[in-house]
């Protein structure tokens, strides 16, 4: 439908086959997306590519647009791809969208199986990551968060020899 012109001008995202307005973005939520693109990058290195706000084709029901997700390999692999990636690390920032990227976001990604999914929670000044993707319940759902505050530091698990300092996710 986005490809037929449906949606021009719109910010939207596909996520659970239902078709969503995305939030106008406050300014420390572009700065904190901004700083995360730039932290990954230093701490991962060569060998990874972190996507910004680009459509993550997950299945028919599922093409998010995550502030970031990092993905193996270089920008060029994915020439002909239609978005579909596997996403290592998937990072939302949020601010007023917390309940949604909680709920609804968390458990596509974790039916993706994405093994590494970081909120950056603005209001709360952490960072809150999800790993351990499973069927729960009858639900896909992640393990409980751990929860990073300004003076820690957080080891990707795509890249186990690196750490991602809070306070340079935070604005």
């Amino acid at each position: 439908m986005a490809d037929l012109g449906m949606f021009a001008g719109q910010r939207v995202e596909l996520v659970g086959g239902e078709i969503v307005e995305m939030s106008a973005q406050k300014d420390t939520h572009v700065i904190a997306v901004a700083l995360a693109d730039e932290a990954l990058s230093i701490a991962l290195g060569t060998g990874f590519w972190v996507r910004i706000q680009a459509p993550l084709n997950l299945s028919i029901h599922d093409d998010p647009e995550p502030d970031l997700a990092v993905v193996a390999g270089a920008k060029r692999d994915y020439i002909g791809s239609a978005n579909r990636v596997k996403a290592l690390l998937v990072v939302e920032v949020s601010d007023t969208t917390l309940r949604f990227d909680r709920g609804k976001k968390a458990r596509r990604y974790a039916r993706a199986r994405i093994a590494d999914y970081w909120i950056v929670n603005l209001p709360a000044q952490q960072v809150e990551v999800y790993r351990d993707p499973a069927l729960r319940d009858g639900r896909y759902l992640f393990a409980p968060p751990l929860i990073f505050k300004r003076g820690q530091s957080i080891i990707p698990l795509a890249a186990p020899n690196s750490a991602v300092k809070v306070d340079d996710l935070l604005p």
